[in-house]
Parts: structure tokens; C-alpha cells; sequence
């Protein structure tokens, strides 16, 4: 699921709508579209759950190198970058639950990480859109806020206004005014690409 930052405009990509070729050609037709974005993922890096993944897959199933993804933030890495590692419990179900809870943030239709594969195995997608689509627009949400300076963690800052520094200066860039900012939430793609 892509989620525009600037329009809020929400498009899936989804096994409900074809195999697995059907949604990396999806996924990475909009990828071309849209060279100059920005994707603000969660664990959205390394081999495991970054783009990474997506590119070796697709060049298994087509033979050649998708479209590149220029530019990736992670979004837990940069929270903690200005709070620190602690800056939300992880507790039994992880960080990004507990930083909308924190933020009030509806958590409804929210699910695990496992149990959503689980429902994947099962090819039981539905649900996993729905906290998919949860996650992403969550995901919105918490840039709003820090953008906004206004988002609520368990710990104060560690680096002053260093975060709000970098955003200010990406939204006063050129190319800023060109791209919006795309949240991508990798790791449920991930999930269904190792199980199909």
C-alpha cells in the first residue's frame, strides 16, 4: 500500500488482484511514475524488509532490474534518531502500536506482523489490507505530527529540533515542491512475497 503525503490519494497493490507478478508490476509501474519520491516506510531497510527484497524478487520473475526507488526513509529510524531507541515501549505488540496508542491513534483493525503473515499463509487477505491500510494512514499521521512538532513520545528530544531541522529543510526544497513524500509499508509486501 502507497499512501501520498501531500493528497492522502491511497493506492494497493494487492494478491486480491492478480499473482505476485500482477502486484511488483503494480507496485513498480507507480515506482516509474513517480521517480523523484521520497518512501517512508517502517523497518523499511536492510535485505529483510527494504526495497532490496522487492528488487531481487522482481528481477527473479522478470530477468531484469525493476525501476530504482531513489530516496528511503525509515520511520522508526528517524524517530529514534531524535528520541532515542526508548522513545516508546515495545511491549508485546511492538513499537508502532504503541506510538499510535500513545498519539491516539486508532489502532482499529491493527495487526501483528505474524499474525498477518499467518493470514497470508492462509490466503486470508482482507484482513491484511485493512491493517495495512491502518499502518499506512497511522504512519501519516505520526509525520504529521512530527512535522508539527507535536509528537508524543515516552522521552524528550536527545538531538534539539534536529529532526524538525531535516524536514523543514526537505519541505523547502525545490525538488520537495516536485515529489511528495510516499509511505510505503514494506514489510506486509514482504510477508506476501516469501509465502507466495
Amino acid at each position: 500500500m502507497i499512501s501520498e503525503y501531500n493528497n492522502r490519494n491511497t493506492q494497493v497493490f494487492s494478491a486480491l488482484d492478480g499473482d505476485e507478478e500482477t502486484v511488483l508490476l503494480g507496485f513498480y509501474n507507480y515506482v516509474q511514475r513517480n521517480p523523484n519520491r521520497t518512501y517512508v516506510g517502517w523497518n523499511f531497510k536492510g535485505v529483510t524488509y527494504g526495497p532490496q527484497i522487492l528488487e531481487r524478487r522482481y528481477q527473479e520473475l522478470f530477468g531484469k532490474k525493476p525501476p530504482r526507488i531513489n530516496s528511503v526513509l525509515d520511520l522508526d529510524d528517524v524517530i529514534e534518531s531524535e528520541y532515542g531507541k526508548l522513545y516508546v515501549d515495545h511491549g508485546d505488540k511492538g513499537k508502532m502500536y504503541n506510538l499510535f496508542t500513545l498519539n491516539d491513534i486508532s489502532t482499529l483493525d491493527f495487526l501483528g506482523g505474524m499474525k498477518e503473515a499467518e493470514l497470508c499463509e492462509k490466503n486470508d487477505i482482507r484482513p491484511v489490507e485493512q491493517s495495512t491500510d491502518r499502518k499506512v494512514r497511522g504512519m501519516m499521521n505520526i509525520l504529521d505530527f512530527l512535522i508539527n512538532r507535536n509528537l508524543k513520545t515516552t522521552r524528550k528530544t536527545i538531538k534539539h529540533h534536529m529532526l524538525q531541522t531535516k524536514i523543514h529543510n526537505i519541505e523547502n526544497s525545490s525538488w520537495y515542491r516536485l515529489a511528495a513524500i510516499v509511505v510505503v509499508l514494506i514489510a506486509v509486501i514482504t510477508a506476501v512475497i516469501k509465502i507466495l
